[in-house]
């Protein structure tokens, strides 16, 4: 599968275009492009770091609905990087470079970093969830074994 660029399929309305890379500043990101791995970005909302049940509650229960006993999920989110950040713990600055605007918001980027798919609705579903997943996850691995063949 080809790479198709910066733009994203999305669930929540509007495209989103792949923030600029000097303002990228997700380490863990850039680490996984030479690893081929995709990343699961996941912003949410808790008061308390230590206290789960301040939590914000669209993401507890977006997140029982998506993550908790669901194979499906698991399964096709294998392969990725998954990165949590509580929106209240990081600068605005950060949060408007990603357009979050609303918490909970998951971004499936593929393994350069590109946006590929943007949740932002609470009723997203395990489906649409593990299908983003899964497309991004063949696209990496399709790339990982063209670079692994050009370089024998």
């Amino acid at each position: 599968m080809e790479d198709s660029g910066p733009a994203a399929v999305t669930t929540g309305g509007d495209e989103q275009e792949t923030p600029p890379a000097e303002r990228f500043s997700l380490p863990q990101v850039e680490a996984a492009e030479g690893k081929f791995q995709p990343v699961l970005l996941y912003f949410f909302l808790q008061e308390d770091e230590d206290d789960a049940a301040t939590r914000l509650e669209a993401c507890r229960k977006l997140e029982e609905r998506l993550f908790v006993n669901r194979a499906d999920v698991a399964l096709a989110a294998e392969p990725f990087l998954r990165l949590e950040v509580n929106a209240r713990k990081v600068p605005i600055a950060f949060l408007k470079i990603w357009k979050v605007s609303r918490a909970p918001t998951l971004y499936v980027l593929s393994h350069t970093g590109q946006i590929r798919y943007r949740f932002t609705d609470p009723s997203t579903t395990p489906r649409q969830l593990a299908n983003a997943l899964s497309k991004v996850a063949v696209a990496a691995e399709a790339e990982k074994k063209k670079a692994e063949a050009g370089s024998k």
